[in-house]
């Protein structure tokens, strides 16, 4: 990134940060909760401009007019692709070099490679969390805490697509009644679903029992205690220096 482009960027940046000050000293509403997601999407909105700039400063992976092809012909550069990427901090946009092999027909960006970009609109960095988000969570449920905690935006067919489209070794159930049938099915064969809380009601769960059965899903209960007794239970960890181990 040349000095131009640099300072360009640093001067969006101030002038995003101020208004972002304005939004927040000056909005009617008062509470917490609305001035943290005030400042939340305005840092991000703020992160994209500057990642997208970064990226942009170091080429559109052009490698000159002809490269090497994986079938033993060349490809030809054809211009450029924009592409749009869902990163941790917002969506940014991608110029890339765009290559076409005459002997296989087959399309190459270059860039992609590079930046460990797949096909999808994913970055490498939101693959890896919806990845720890879907092996813990219903497909369902992992995309919608995925878009509460990080605004990442993902399909619940997505979620099982990175998690390998088998689904998860293990499933924590809160929901209990309305959400266990949606846990059994996120969990792959031979996995487990525990049922950890019972936040939609303590009435039957209405699902398949071959969902389960015909892919050996385990459903166990386990009993977390009140949130009185696990504070409790964490300040005497804390204090005796206890190490639980974590074997997966």
């Amino acid at each position: 990134m040349d000095d131009s482009t640099g300072s360009a960027v640093l001067a969006a940046a101030s002038a995003e940060l101020h208004r972002l000050w304005e939004a927040v000293v000056n909005r009617e509403a008062s509470d917490l909760e609305s001035a943290e997601a005030t400042v939340r999407d305005g840092v991000l909105a703020m992160g994209a401009m500057v990642l997208e700039a970064a990226v942009a400063s170091r080429g559109t992976g052009k490698l000159g007019a002809r490269m090497a092809c994986p079938c033993g012909g060349a490809a030809r550069f054809e211009g450029y692709r924009p592409k749009g990427v869902q990163t941790l901090v917002g969506w940014i946009t991608l110029r890339r070099a765009y290559y076409v092999c005459a002997a296989c027909g087959q399309g190459y960006c270059p860039l992609d490679a590079a930046l460990g970009l797949r096909r999808d609109s994913l970055s490498p960095g939101v693959r890896r969390l919806v990845g720890r988000f879907g092996a813990v969570l219903p497909f369902a449920a992992a995309a919608g805490a995925l878009a509460d905690a990080a605004r990442v935006q993902v399909s619940p067919s997505t979620v099982r697509t990175i998690t390998g489209g088998e689904g998860a070794d293990l499933v924590l159930d809160l929901g209990g009644q309305e959400t266990l049938g949606r846990s059994v099915k996120a969990a792959r064969c031979d996995g487990a679903v525990a049922i950890i809380g019972v936040l939609s009601g303590h009435g039957n769960a209405d699902f398949p029992v071959s969902d389960a059965m015909t892919r050996q899903v385990r459903l166990y209960g386990v009993a977390v205690g009140s949130v009185e007794a696990h504070r409790e239970l964490a300040r005497a960890v804390a204090a005796s220096g206890l190490r639980p181990h974590i074997s997966h």
